[in-house]
């Protein structure tokens, strides 16, 4: 007689494989971090110092900057910025910006910068090796490789974006748009031609972003009236930023007769 025994015979996993020699011995993607010079200053514009009791200092050219700077420009001011890398950054008026990283990952130039309002201009240069480079507003994020354009944010009416030439990804919330030069959009990632078409009538524009699609497609062919915040017949697509009333301003950290604690230039 024979007599088989059955059962179940339950799979072990295998324990994970231990890295070879060659992988062990292979050097990782070493971090750099790299500083950005001032180039040009233009007007009052100065930057954080961090500390117990954070202070504003003028900024100058020739000034170092490193990683988690936060710089302002008051009206009638320009900074322009210098990469490592060669790509160069135009901070203009009336704005509040922060470097979040700037360093080498292996052959890779990473980037990260932050727009709480006001406007950049940005040129990245491609040839100088792969890089990673992105501005941040409060509602999207653009990614630029290899190009140049302009982005800007302002509170009532969002984030705009113009690519000049190369290529951008603009991309707000679950939803992205590719540009080419001469295209741009807006935080509402409306396509280019449509954005092209609403720049081109007088029109009062949704500050809110409350039209719905048939009130912005009524716009677009009735469009008329007074000219409102941001929306002036003819205006470029670059945000600019807000209207100062009469008498004062009105603006984050602002007190009467000062553009985010930087005294307002005396009138014309």
């Amino acid at each position: 007689m024979l007599a088989v025994a059955c059962g179940r015979v339950w799979a072990q996993p295998a324990p994970p494989a231990k890295p070879g020699p060659e992988e062990a011995a292979k050097p990782q993607p070493q971090e750099q971090l790299l500083t950005v010079t001032i180039k040009e200053v233009t007007g009052t514009a100065q930057r954080l110092v961090p500390g117990e009791k954070p202070s504003w200092v003028p900024l100058k050219a020739g000034d170092k900057l490193g990683e988690q700077t936060v710089i302002r420009t008051g009206l009638r001011s320009r900074v322009v910025l210098a990469f490592a890398d060669s790509s160069e950054l135009t901070i203009a008026r009336a704005t509040k910006m922060g470097i979040a990283e700037f360093r080498k990952e292996g052959p890779v130039t990473k980037t990260r910068l932050g727009l709480k309002y006001g406007s950049l201009r940005a040129s990245v240069e491609k040839a100088r090796g792969p890089n990673d480079f992105t501005v941040s507003t409060p509602v999207a994020t653009l990614a630029v490789t290899g190009s140049g354009g302009q982005i800007g944010h302002c509170g009532d009416i969002g984030s705009n974006v113009q690519c000049s030439f190369g290529g951008f990804s603009f991309a707000s919330g679950s939803r992205s748009l590719n540009l080419t030069g001469g295209q741009s959009t807006n935080s509402r990632l409306l396509m280019p031609i449509l954005l092209t078409q609403l720049q081109s009538v007088p029109q009062l524009g949704d500050v809110f972003n409350g039209l719905t699609p048939s009130e912005t497609t009524s716009l677009l062919n009735f469009g008329g009236g007074l000219g409102g915040v941001g929306f002036l017949p003819g205006a470029p697509v670059a945000i600019r930023p807000p209207l100062l009333p009469i008498g004062g301003l009105i603006c984050p950290n602002g007190k009467d007769g000062q553009y985010d604690g930087l005294p307002l230039p005396p009138p014309e």
